[in-house]
């Protein structure tokens, strides 16, 4: 009796469900959150080219306009996902199997938890950079380069505390209200002693008032906090190729 021989027929594709018995998935929030992190990612993009062509930089107010929307896209987004209850219970899985190569180039990207490829690359040349500037070994260990950046930390927030006392001073010492604030009477008025102001006499005699002798006081003080915030020749050029080259 002959037998038939049999052909083999392909196995069907598994294929996971459209959905698992659970919600719905909320489509309209997980594109508003691609569309943030898109919007993100081409601010940050702007900003670095900017930073990087242009030798010198842009105007600070247009580095700091960049930089604000970045800030701004950034909160939207953590507000976005913090609010969001759709990513809690959802969950990525492809709907039909995929080969190792297409795996490794579609799905783990998706589920990256670590820092981009360009991100990486980025760091590791402003960590070498930064580690020529300030003049460290070719290899050094983490904690003399967290040393160091403190130290820098520390002489930079030195500076921008003088300097913000400095213009305290300033601004208590020179009122701009008070200079500002002109009647229109006293300049348009036909008595030219109120344009012309206080007398002579009035000058003279405040030569030695107090109040003198408190503004020769302040002056001296704010000469002592600016002179004391003046660096040596070597520390400006030393602090110019660490903002040149961080």
């Amino acid at each position: 009796m002959a037998t038939q021989p049999q052909t083999s027929q392909p196995q069907p594709t598994p294929t996971l469900p459209a959905n698992l018995g659970g919600p719905p998935p909320d489509i309209a929030s997980l594109e508003s959150i691609k569309f943030r992190v898109t919007q993100l990612i081409d601010s940050i993009q702007t900003l670095a080219w900017q930073l990087e062509a242009f030798h010198p930089p842009p105007p600070w107010p247009d580095l700091l306009a960049k930089y604000a929307v970045v800030m701004a896209q950034t909160h939207n987004l953590s507000r976005a996902l913090a609010s969001s209850t759709a990513l809690a219970s959802t969950a990525l899985h492809p709907r039909a199997p995929l080969p190792d190569s297409t795996l490794d180039g579609t799905l783990i990207p998706l589920l990256r938890n670590q820092q981009t490829t360009d991100v990486l690359r980025a760091e590791s040349a402003s960590v070498r950079r930064l580690s020529a500037a300030l003049g460290l070994p070719e290899d050094p260990p983490p904690q003399a380069v967290l040393d160091t950046v403190a130290e820098a930390v520390a002489a930079h927030d030195a500076r921008a505390e003088r300097a913000q006392r400095a213009v305290a001073m300033l601004r208590e010492k020179y009122d701009w209200r008070v200079r500002v604030a002109v009647d229109p009477d006293e300049v348009w008025g036909g008595d030219d002693e109120q344009v012309d102001g206080p007398g002579v006499g009035e000058a003279a005699n405040g030569r030695g008032s107090p109040a003198s002798a408190n503004t020769s006081e302040e002056e001296e003080e704010l000469e002592n906090v600016l002179g004391s915030g003046f660096p040596s020749d070597h520390e400006h050029e030393h602090e110019d190729v660490q903002m040149a080259d961080g």
